[in-house]
């Protein structure tokens, strides 16, 4: 029987055990926009242990239990890029208050609202964020696993307040610890392509 329900990185938006099986954190509506990463107060992965005494036939084995969204800025949208914006088309909770029940073999993370009656802790959007613009390359949006039953809407926001949104109209789902390419911002003809899913 496992004793000990772990998660990392530990913030201040850890909530702790709702039961030994199911951990509540919080993943906000603004994640800070890093080149060739995520968020690193986000990216979160939960382990399971009967000890925290660990040898080496006996390891903390950490699963990520969020899943992570890819888009690429090209050099020609260098700095103009302020903001990458989520949100589900079925007023789907992509951010907010999570549980992640962990009483079977596999983590599984999902809004507040599955578990328990309270909606209000949950947020139906999420985004990157960098007010000096973002620089080329890429970067990694974290969002709450699951079915978007809807599909998902993405608004690109440049330093000039302009806004470039499209969708994904066909329902998928996102699942833990995979990365999903949304494809190259490019301003007016940015198209979601959400390879894999």
């Amino acid at each position: 029987q496992n004793k000990y329900l772990l998660l990392y990185p530990y913030n201040s938006t850890y909530y702790g055990n709702v039961e030994l099986s199911r951990l509540r954190f919080w993943l906000p509506e603004n994640q800070k926009a890093v080149e060739g990463s995520f968020d690193p107060a986000y990216g979160y992965a939960v382990a399971k242990a009967t000890s925290l005494e660990t040898t080496p036939e006996s390891q903390i084995v950490f699963k990520n239990v969020m899943a992570l969204l890819k888009f690429t800025i090209p050099a020609e949208l260098a700095g103009e890029i302020t903001q990458i914006a989520v949100w589900g088309k079925n007023s789907d909770h992509v951010a907010g208050e999570l549980i992640c029940d962990y009483s079977g073999d596999e983590p599984v993370t999902a809004p507040y609202r599955k578990y328990y009656t309270d909606k209000d802790k949950g947020k139906t959007a999420t985004g990157i964020n960098d007010a000096n613009g973002m620089a080329p390359g890429y970067y990694y949006l974290v969002i709450c696993p699951g079915e978007y039953s809807k599909g998902l809407v993405v608004s690109v926001t440049t330093k000039s307040g302009r806004k470039y949104r499209r969708e994904k109209t066909t329902g998928f789902t996102l699942n833990s610890g995979v990365i999903y390419d949304m494809g190259k911002i490019e301003a007016e003809t940015y198209n979601v392509k959400v390879k894999g899913v």
